[in-house]
């Protein structure tokens, strides 16, 4: 949408999305979506004012709707999308008040981030202009400019394809405000070219028509008309009739003595009736159009789609003959033909090399360049008049459009006409050109409703192979489902794994009765720099291995390695009335692992016993950690302690005594708490 794609497609994906997310019952998703669809009917226009002001309303429900559910991002990319819609209309200081309103919202996802900022300076922009803003009313104007430029070029240091050309056409609406023609001129078109090459559509057509508004300002109309025809041919691609509407009124208004019989060829708007020097090639554009969305609305059955294609292709072309080629998996096949004063042939399934009735090279060459041909006098042109086709048919006016939908290529349509040469003209192109997209999609939703139809003989078959892919697809996602939890469990303990997995997200917690061990390898650094890397990694993950299962088996929980460094806990996050009994235990075993194994590793140990904070650090790497004065006196028990000796502080030795045999040692001196006494446990 923000793009600009055919708003006629996406509607079209829209309604679908919509009927799956209700039949899914995901209401937030519906609502979403519903949404969009009526800020696309907005951009289209050629609604009555009581249906849009209907459309207002809606959208307001599905607001409150939204705020109620469990998207929070969904509410600021709808008023995101409101924003465009009411600037699309001239709305700007309703906009404005949602830019206002949207300005600390935390919500939004950074691609709508930018278009919201690029959005709001163009609202900001538009009321400067329209206002005549001057000194600090003005200055203040420009100085939100800058701002929302400057955090779009951030962004369009990191991806300058979807940002690059927002970035410019800021830069040339300050250009404009501050009176800079030549740098406003080049920006324009600069912005223009940028979103021409990185395919957005709507930043391209939005940036003709502020350049075309810069022109008028100075009265130089030439130019101006230059950008004229580009902005509402861009709108018209996309659908947004009311903006094409709006600009030829306006221009017509600012350069009365403009023929627009002839300024207008490109255009697909329509204008008011009171506009006598408009003539019906114009409206020519708009009833093809209406016509060809009924049939998108009202004919699915392929036949009849084509019957329909072929008699409106012919009535607005100016053809005498049209023939209809599509693309069935690589292959052309002509699918239809009509021709003034007889009824269209549809379904004829011939292949296109076959059909006597076309000029191959001509088809051939839309079919290579993806892109339309004119030719107003074939048997003259220098280039196709050798074909034999076109020499035995003494053919004159020539028009090939190719029927391309997400770049891919569905078809061809071929008309002709050898009663005149120069039928085809730039407006009647531009016409089929803007038709070519819509009638794509109204054949691929026929061509899919055939193979349906085709398909539902079999449907029982296919039903039941669903079922058991669907099947087959819900024990892998079960399997993995359960490595996840694994995987969890192995990361943070099981009570955070449980909260995180049911509510999302877990709160810091004090535990009042916490032991805490740290152990520390002794000479650490001079063993492992005689080791190969690999091999010191395995020797780590086998011992640290072993410390686990010690650790889970008497009730206690790892909380991280450092280097070599190990620490451990008994009495978090499950509360437990043995907590230092249990550690001091798992210590003695971890000491008596190391000496059966044999090896030159030995380590120190520190225990203390106190309060202790946890909680899960991180949002997109979790990580449970534990923190307060306890752990760092826990730290200070390993740093006093000797090689393969537990130090274990005063308050753990309080709890322990009268299970383990213990000896008093040395006090040592910390800052802030004054004498500390230690103990070896025997």
């Amino acid at each position: 949408l923000v793009k600009g794609e055919s708003l006629t497609e996406i509607r079209e994906q829209a309604e679908m999305f919509l009927i799956q997310a209700k039949r899914a019952k995901v209401d937030d998703i519906a609502n979403l979506i519903y949404y969009i669809k009526l800020t696309i009917i907005e951009l289209q226009g050629n609604v009555e004012q009581k249906e849009l002001d209907q459309i207002v309303n809606d959208k307001a429900d599905t607001i409150t709707l939204l705020e109620s559910g469990t998207m929070a991002p969904a509410v600021a990319i709808c008023e995101v999308l409101n924003i465009i819609s009411l600037y699309n209309a001239g709305q700007y200081d309703r906009a404005l008040d949602i830019c206002k309103k949207l300005e600390k919202n935390s919500e939004l996802e950074r691609f709508y981030q930018m278009e919201y900022f690029f959005y709001y300076a163009l609202v900001v922009s538009k009321i400067a202009h329209l206002n005549k803003y001057s000194g600090k009313q003005l200055k203040k104007s420009l100085s939100l400019l800058y701002k929302k430029a400057k955090k779009i070029k951030m962004m369009s240091k990191y991806s300058p394809d979807n940002f690059e050309h927002k970035y410019l056409l800021i830069h040339a609406e300050i250009y404009s405000l501050q009176g800079k023609i030549i740098k406003a001129s080049d920006a324009y078109d600069m912005a223009a070219n940028v979103a021409a090459k990185c395919g957005f559509t709507l930043v391209e057509a939005i940036a003709h028509e502020l350049a075309m508004l810069f022109y008028l300002e100075s009265n130089r109309l030439t130019i101006a008309e230059s950008y004229y025809r580009a902005s509402v041919q861009l709108y018209g691609l996309i659908g947004s009739f009311s903006k094409v509407e709006e600009l030829n009124a306006l221009f017509y208004k600012t350069s009365p003595e403009k023929d627009l019989t002839v300024t207008h060829m490109t255009t697909v708007g329509t204008v008011s009736t009171s506009t006598s020097k408009m003539t019906s090639t114009v409206q020519i554009d708009i009833q093809s159009i209406l016509k060809t969305s009924e049939l998108i609305s009202s004919e699915i059955n392929l036949q009849g789609l084509l019957e329909k294609l072929m008699e409106i292709v012919l009535e607005n072309a100016g053809a005498e003959s049209a023939t209809l080629l599509l693309n069935y998996n690589g292959s052309l096949k002509v699918m239809g033909r009509s021709r003034v004063g007889s009824e269209p042939e549809v379904l004829q399934n011939m292949s296109f090399e076959d059909d006597t009735e076309l000029p191959k090279r001509v088809i051939n060459y839309v079919l290579r360049k993806k892109e339309s041909l004119v030719l107003n006098n074939a048997f003259s042109d220098t280039i196709f008049s050798d074909e034999i086709y076109i020499k035995e048919s003494e053919v004159k006016s020539v028009l090939a459009i190719p029927l391309i939908l997400h770049n891919d290529l569905d078809g061809v349509i071929y008309l002709e006409n050898n009663s005149a040469e120069g039928i085809f003209t730039e407006s009647r192109e531009s016409m089929m050109k803007l038709l070519s997209s819509s009638i794509s999609v109204s054949l691929r939703n026929a061509r899919l409703f055939d193979e349906l139809t085709k398909y539902n003989l079999t449907l029982e078959d296919k039903v039941k192979e669903r079922t058991s892919e669907l099947e087959n697809i819900n024990n892998q996602l079960s399997e993995k489902n359960v490595k996840i939890d694994n995987l969890l469990l192995n990361i943070l303990p099981s009570k955070v794994a449980d909260d995180l997995q049911e509510h999302g997200y877990t709160v810091p917690e004090e535990f009042d009765n916490v032991s805490v061990m740290f152990s520390d390898i002794v000479d650490f650094t001079s063993i492992s720099s005689t080791m190969n890397p690999s091999d010191l990694i395995n020797e780590l993950n086998e011992i640290f291995t072993v410390f686990d299962e010690i650790m889970e088996k008497n009730g206690c929980e790892r909380i991280k390695t450092i280097g070599d460094a190990y620490l451990a806990v008994c009495g978090m996050p499950e509360a437990n009335s043995k907590h230092a009994e249990n550690l001091v235990k798992s210590a003695q075993e971890i000491l008596e692992y190391l000496e059966n194994k044999n090896s030159n590793w030995k380590v120190r140990i520190g225990i203390n016993t106190g309060k202790v904070v946890g909680g899960v650090v991180g949002t997109k790497k979790y990580i449970y950690d534990v923190f307060g004065d306890t752990i760092n006196t826990a730290s200070r028990m390993e740093t006093h302690s000797d090689t393969m000796k537990i130090n274990i502080s005063e308050s753990t030795y309080d709890l322990v005594k009268d299970i383990y045999r213990c000896v008093e040692r040395s006090t040592f001196k910390v800052k802030g708490k004054g004498l500390i006494k230690m103990y070896y446990v025997e």
